[in-house]
């Protein structure tokens, strides 16, 4: 067996190599592997090979035992510090000895390696280095892992058994960690007391029967102690406050650049490049703590902190190392800092350095009224709604504004203030207006004059033809897949769309994992695309949008076969892993636990969702927009969010159905700050009295709104209680008003205005559909980005244009349904038949070998399907014939 390992010397992960070729150039190879003395360390030795401290008392000779293989020849010869030979006597089992070098002195060894015949060779030559220890001598001493003046270590050589020295150059911010390593390499971590800015350090050498006392005498040390007005802020990383222009900010206070992060809480920075934290004008910084800080790939150091107007004291030692375990805290402590003042700080060499803040800072009251730092507006080109935000230079506590006639409420979040505004006129300059006293800080000031933001939009957004991929198999999904990912791998890629046609399609054990940005997956009609798989674990699903943004599916069914419809029950089988963004129009999920293991943000529009166990779990915000939750077997939970602090509404349900087997728990709280709100829902299978259930000791945000039962009637909600692991207290139903609230525009508008419920509008059915002359005809259809043509019920093409040539005037019936932006399609077009134009009159002798129905979006149905249907019958001789009749 061969085996290849790559090892990089930054302890990181990625090996890169090109064009590797393996050449066989013998069968066997001399080997030699080490040396060792008994009782005694031997170490790799800076240039040699190995090295060996021997005490005072050791033997008068010194015996080395050598470890090769049996395809090596070994001889070994050995010198003095002054390049004297020394006698080496072999043993002849592999063992060498010769005389142990004086106190204070040292012996090289060297060993040659000869191969016999027939035995490659691809080191021939190792060296030893004997070193006998004749005093008490320091070799190293590092001080917070950062080596020690030479002149401090010299200090501390000089002869005698008690040696006091002095540090005096160096900044400490903590009680700094000494650690002196002895020339047999035997370490001692030096005790200490610290007084003011003094503090003395000391340890003990020992060597044999030797002992030597040791005293550092250090200043520099400015430590800070919190007074009882301090606050401390605490910045963690979490994704849903990265901004558009790469920075992170929780309103209050900001990074940038900074908007990755690692572990999920640490920020992840770039090497040699400046960052600047943004703080409140009201805010005074007294320490700064990097929290876990470390590099994920090589050693660095803090560079420098800066304040303008400020002293800073970073420690001299800011060293920080790479790999697992290797998190240190630096503490930066400051005086003077000026409020509301940015600090910059850098990072060098290192790589990838990673920590999170923990911040002291004292409030100072203001008077004076808030001033707008800056303002911005979300592009609003061709779209009639934006975000507006103001970044006060102070925490605020409420902003309203006015667009034309209509009043806005601002949501505060620190020193950020945004304001959602939806339908503006088209074609024309509006401006939001903050009028003078309408924005109130913290402290009761409020601005002096008005605060204006125009926005300018334009023209309504063209739809752009859209020619989608068309998938009939496994092999071709994952083709398409490959093909978006390459094609689609940044934010402004145009929208790609894969039409997947009526099929099953078994996806085995294999996880499909889409990469890629603004992709659409339509399906030809969401009961004939079976999408599935089986794969247990909640990371493991059968489709996964986790590392896609702007996904939209529609008209598909997504399954994950590990338990679905079977008697018993195997585990967690998720079905779908979210991604950011997603949208999902009639589709359905169906497992029985985890079936739905939501991204950061979604919108379901008249979805089916099944399960039993948690089957809608995770963060982010989402909302539910009439869709059919299906609960499979009874007892059990619908939801387990596990929201961030930072997102504000979690699951939203409007207007949903609950059906299959009650009682069961809407949810249960999972993990950080779990929020879900059930409004207006139908539930046929009725929840427990209690309503939700238990799982983490966490604070939630669990709520009802008029629940109805079955039948339309009210469900008596006095008796629902919120999660008993709840760690708040409260009751879980909601007033009109806050419900109202809950609207789509707010959930999922988030910083960037974004729409999801626009995109899920289907364009109306096209009209005027005739045949002539072997082309089928259709009138355009506004905000088409194309047509599908379907046969008999059945997709034949997709086109952009508003017209299909036929093979052939065969007596087929013929449909046209547009695609709206996202490649969705909408409801059918009447049929045509021949060279007519409508579906007035096929009609054919009773005598059919075989019959199918479809409704009026070309679907096809079952025979007892009640309403309009297109029956299509298949005589003996092979011809069809279609009418549309009322059933």
């Amino acid at each position: 067996m061969l085996k290849l390992v790559f090892n990089a010397n930054h302890g990181g992960f990625i090996a890169n190599y090109k064009d590797m070729v393996l050449e066989k150039i013998a069968d066997h190879c001399a080997t030699f592997r080490g040396v060792a003395i008994d009782g005694q360390d031997v170490t790799a030795g800076e240039g040699y090979d190995w090295n060996c401290n021997l005490p005072l008392d050791f033997a008068a000779t010194t015996t080395v035992k050598t470890n090769a293989n049996a395809n090596a020849i070994i001889t070994a010869t050995a010198v003095d510090g002054d390049g004297n030979a020394v006698a080496v006597t072999d043993n002849g089992d592999g063992t060498y000895t010769l005389p142990t070098p004086e106190g204070s002195t040292q012996t090289i060894v060297t060993f040659n390696v000869s191969a016999k015949e027939g035995v490659v060779v691809f080191h021939d030559t190792y060296t030893l280095r004997l070193y006998r220890i004749g005093d008490i001598i320091i070799n190293a001493l590092t001080i917070d892992e950062v080596d020690a003046p030479a002149e401090l270590l010299a200090a501390l050589n000089a002869s005698g058994t008690d040696v006091t020295a002095t540090l005096s150059d160096w900044i400490f911010t903590a009680e700094p960690t000494i650690v002196a390593t002895f020339a047999d390499n035997s370490k001692v971590t030096a005790t200490g007391s610290v007084n003011g800015a003094e503090g003395t350090f000391t340890f003990k050498g020992e060597a044999g029967s030797k002992s030597k006392n040791y005293t550092i005498n250090v200043s520099g040390f400015h430590f800070y102690t919190a007074a009882d007005n301090d606050e401390m802020v605490k910045l963690v990383y979490d994704s849903s406050l990265n901004q558009a222009d790469g920075s992170w900010s929780n309103g209050s206070y900001s990074l940038n650049p900074a908007n990755d992060g690692w572990g999920g809480t640490q920020f992840k920075f770039k090497n040699n490049t400046e960052i600047t934290l943004s703080v409140p004008a009201n805010v005074v910084i007294k320490q700064i703590k990097f929290t876990n800080l470390k590099d994920n790939y090589t050693p660095g150091t803090i560079g420098y902190v800066t304040s303008e107007g400020a002293t800073v004291y970073l420690p001299t030692a800011t060293y920080f190392r790479n790999g697992d375990g290797a998190e240190k805290n630096i503490f930066v402590n400051f005086e003077g800092h000026k409020a509301g003042t940015p600090v910059k700080f850098l990072f060098t060499p290192g790589s990838q350095p990673v920590a999170w803040f923990e911040i002291l800072v004292n409030k100072k009251a203001l008077s004076t009224p808030p001033a707008v730092n800056s303002s911005s507006a979300t592009p609003t080109a061709n779209v009639n709604h934006a975000v507006a935000t103001f970044n006060f230079d102070r925490e605020m506590k409420s902003v309203t504004a006015f667009v034309g006639k209509q009043d806005v409420e601002g949501e505060v979040a620190g020193a950020t203030v945004r304001f959602k505004v939806w339908d503006l006129p088209y074609n024309t300059t509006s401006e939001l207006v903050i009028p003078a006293g309408k924005a109130e800080d913290t402290f009761g000031n409020v601005n002096d004059k008005d605060i204006v933001l125009s926005m300018t939009v334009g023209a309504p957004a063209t739809v752009e033809a859209i020619e989608p991929v068309v998938v009939t198999n496994v092999d071709e999904w994952k083709a398409a897949f490959a093909a978006v990912a390459a094609s689609n791998n940044t934010a402004d890629a145009p929208r790609a769309v894969i039409f997947v046609k009526n099929g099953d399609y078994d996806f085995g054990s294999e996880e499909q994992t889409l990469r890629a940005y603004n992709v659409s997956i339509v399906g030809e009609s969401r009961e004939g695309v079976i999408l599935h798989g089986n794969r247990t674990g909640i990371s493991n699903p059968i489709i996964s949008t986790r590392n896609a943004t702007g996904t939209y599916f529609q008209d598909l069914t997504i399954r994950n076969d590990l338990d679905f419809g079977a008697d018993k029950r195997q585990g967690v089988g998720a079905a779908f892993y979210g991604g950011n963004k997603d949208i999902l129009s009639n589709v359905a999920l169906q497992s029985i636990q985890d079936t739905y293991v939501t991204g950061s943000q979604s919108y379901l529009d008249r979805c089916f969702i099944h399960g039993s166990v948690d089957y809608i779990c995770g963060g982010g915000d989402h909302y539910f927009d009439h869709c059919d939750i299906i609960h499979e077997i009874e007892g059990g939970y619908i939801t387990a969010p596990s929201t961030s602090v930072n997102n504000k509404y979690g699951y939203v349900f409007e207007s949903n159905t609950i059906s299959g087997y009650g009682p069961y728990a809407l949810g249960r709280p999972w993990q950080n700050e779990p929020r879900a709100y059930f409004l207006n829902t139908v539930m046929i299978a009725e929840a427990s009295a209690e309503g939700w259930g238990s799982m983490g000791t966490l604070p939630t945000h669990f709520y009802e709104y008029n629940s109805m039962d079955k039948d339309g009637n009210p469900i008596d909600l006095s008796t629902r209680k919120n999660s008993p692991t709840s760690t708040n207290s409260y009751t879980p139903v909601l007033t009109e008003e806050e419900a109202a609230r809950l609207t789509v525009r707010n959930v999922l508008c988030g910083n960037d205005s974004w729409d999801p419920a626009s995109a899920t509008l289907q364009c109306e059915a096209p009209e005027s559909i005739a045949i002539a002359e072997g082309v089928l005809t259709w009138s355009t259809v506004d905000n088409a980005s194309g047509y599908a043509v379907f046969r008999n019920g059945e997709y034949l093409a997709h086109t952009t244009n508003n017209r299909y040539e036929l093979n052939a005037n065969d007596g087929a019936s013929y449909t046209v349904r547009a695609a709206n932006a996202h490649g969705g399609l909408g409801a059918a077009s009447e049929p045509a038949t021949g060279g007519t134009s409508g579906i007035d009159a096929v009609t054919g002798e009773t005598g059919a070998v075989s019959t199918v129905y479809y409704n009026l979006q070309g679907v096809q149905v079952n025979a007892d399907t009640k309403g309009a249907v297109i029956r299509v019958e298949i005589l003996p001789d092979g011809t069809r014939h279609s009418e549309k009749i009322i059933k």
